[in-house]
């Protein structure tokens, strides 16, 4: 090879990346954003207290609708101790934001050594940076099985 196409080869290397990289964050649909508001951390961290206090009428006030709660007393009921992890230690491993939907990957040290795959708790949240309302907790950390209705006759 000579010196040309070597510099030609890495010139194209370059512009390819670059390239990629441009497309990548250009065409994405979420901006990712490194910070965390602090009223999303405290909304987050109250909602967990509440839960551990046994609160459900604090955490609903806390939250919109009724699925954090719900997911926040079977979490309760099923593993308490990552959920302590959450609200004692707990930090944002990432943010991403869409229009007023704003999702927040919250995860502690302990979480990842109970639970594999980081051990991370998800908060999705609407509305504004200055008054988010929190409409979803969830983590593949406790299992929940989806809600069916039965009519109650056979099949």
């Amino acid at each position: 090879m000579t010196r040309a196409s070597i510099i030609t080869t890495i010139a194209f290397c370059v512009l390819a990346v670059v390239a990629a990289w441009w497309s990548v964050t250009r065409y994405s649909s979420f901006a990712r954003d490194p910070g965390l508001a602090p009223a999303y951390e405290s909304a987050i961290r109250k909602t967990l207290e509440r839960g551990l206090a046994g609160d459900s009428t604090g955490v609903a006030r806390l939250t919109e609708g009724s699925e954090p709660a719900a997911w926040l007393s079977i979490a309760m009921r099923t593993d308490s101790t990552l959920v302590r992890a959450w609200t004692d230690s707990a930090e944002p491993a990432r943010v991403t934001r869409s229009g007023d939907t704003t999702f927040v990957f919250w995860g502690t040290r302990h979480a990842r050594e109970r639970c594999p795959w980081y051990g991370e708790l998800t908060a999705g949240f609407i509305g504004t940076v200055t008054a988010p309302r929190l409409v979803r907790l969830d983590s593949h950390c406790i299992p929940i099985a989806p809600i069916t209705f039965d009519s109650g006759s056979p099949p």
